[in-house]
């Protein structure tokens, strides 16, 4: 059975809304038929162990062909406007994993998966940058320079 490595090259982070390409490169020192190969992209959050999935999307790259060197597949897709930002902490993740699989006809199928970084949504223009000012009948005052923020943003006030 052949070996096959696989790189992927993604310009990271990742925006919401926007065009994510990536390029999938999978390497084959001796000849391999291949079924095919498929790419899916997962994204979960976990908080307390539970681990809800919240997006998600595949693709089929490449159908039966035989490997030997180099075969370069683009990966293509639109992230959604309201996937959140990526986020790490001991109680509460928002993660991304593109994992790939390629189907070997008669052998154990490899697959592998890499992290993916989301960062946070441009709204430049979209959110009202109105100021707040709130006050209370015990007198505690609170005044901020806008009433809408986005992940990734200052608040001020």
């Amino acid at each position: 059975m052949s070996k096959i490595a696989a790189t992927l090259r993604i310009h990271e982070p990742v925006i919401p809304g926007e065009v994510v390409e990536a390029t999938l490169i999978l390497v084959a020192e001796t000849p391999v038929t291949i079924d095919w190969v498929r790419w899916k992209l997962h994204g979960h959050a976990h908080a307390d162990q539970n681990r809800p999935y919240f997006a998600e999307a595949s693709q089929r790259l490449a159908e039966a062909t035989r490997l030997h060197g180099t075969l370069t597949l683009p990966i293509r897709f639109v992230l959604p406007r309201d996937a959140p930002p990526t986020f790490n902490h001991p109680w509460a993740a928002i993660r991304y994993e593109l994992r790939v699989d390629v189907s070997i006809p008669w052998a154990w199928d490899p697959h592998w998966s890499w992290q993916v970084r989301v960062g946070a949504p441009h709204f430049e223009g979209v959110i009202p940058h109105e100021p707040v000012v709130v006050r209370s009948t015990d007198g505690v005052e609170l005044s901020l320079d806008r009433q809408c923020f986005v992940p990734g943003d200052l608040i001020t006030g």
